[in-house]
């Protein structure tokens, strides 16, 4: 699974250990252990709580890259419901 790779390489580069990842995510240490082991993640709002602390998106924590459609164009995220709609700057 790419997110137990990527996760623990974002840890190293940020010099976060597990422990303090999940004091500041609120995240439980367990379940950050057994994402670091390939386990599935079964709640993506922890997800979000460890990307945050990680200052990564949930793309590139899952894949290993940046959005490619989040780069300087990008504007804003609304969402209501199940319909999500970025904007984006164009260039003419």
């Amino acid at each position: 699974m790419e997110l137990a790779k990527n996760l623990t390489k974002l840890c190293l580069e940020r010099g976060l250990p597990i422990e303090t990842l999940a004091q500041l995510s609120g995240v439980k240490q367990q379940t950050l252990f057994g994402w670091t082991t390939g386990k599935d993640v079964h709640n993506l709002d922890d997800l979000r709580k460890v990307c945050g602390v990680l200052k990564v998106g949930l793309h590139e924590i899952l894949f290993g890259v940046p959005d490619p459609y989040e780069g300087e164009g990008f504007i804003e995220e609304l969402q209501w419901g199940n319909l999500k709609i970025r904007l984006y700057k164009t260039t003419s």
